[in-house]
């Protein structure tokens, strides 16, 4: 038994869930206050239910399945994170705050949506606002948001490596609560 997979996820009264059985298995949509989002669950492996506004996951006793019993248990725990995902994105959202730091490195919005980015480089850089993702700035903080965890932390990721923070300079990209440990440059030794 999945010790996470066993816990029930709690449905918010804002948010409303439903099922769809499609070809690739049971899709599970949930419509809250920041959105719409779904996730696809397959129907071999685990089967989904509502009870008493909690969704509860349970995996199905089938030997015709090409997973063993140690997988089962894995992917169980892990559908049950993303169905917890599924109902915070929609009812809180999610966010990633970076910050920029660098003479000169700057960041601003355009048309109120797309990411224009100063790092140093001779051009500046573009980001278009993928579906789902909003940006936000504020002085040499980036604030990434969206309702769709994986979507947030990937686009996060693509901005931080635009300009990974230097250890020797401090400069570049990196999140707002990133611990950095400074280096310490060659010393020149001194002549006499």
């Amino acid at each position: 038994m999945s010790r996470l997979g066993k816990k029930p996820i709690k449905i918010p009264p804002s948010v409303t869930v439903t099922f769809k059985n499609t070809q690739d298995g049971t899709e599970i949509t949930a419509s809250g206050p920041k959105g719409t989002d779904s996730y696809i669950i397959k129907n071999e492996l685990f089967s989904v239910e509502n009870i008493n506004n909690e969704l509860i996951i349970k995996p199905k006793k089938t030997k015709d399945t090409d997973y063993d019993e140690r997988t089962i248990k894995a992917l169980w725990g892990t559908s049950r994170s993303h169905l917890q995902n599924l109902i915070d994105g929609v009812s809180k959202g999610f966010v990633k705050e970076l910050e920029i730091q660098g003479l000169g490195f700057k960041a601003e919005l355009i048309d109120g949506k797309n990411l224009k980015l100063f790092l140093g480089y001779t051009n500046p850089i573009i980001i278009n606002a993928p579906e789902g993702i909003k940006f936000e700035v504020n002085k040499n903080i980036i604030k990434v948001s969206g309702i769709n965890k994986n979507k947030v932390g990937q686009v996060a990721g693509q901005i931080r490596k635009l300009r990974e923070p230097d250890p020797y300079k401090w400069i570049g990209v990196r999140y707002v609560d990133e611990k950095l440990i400074k280096k310490i440059g060659k010393k020149l030794a001194t002549t006499k």
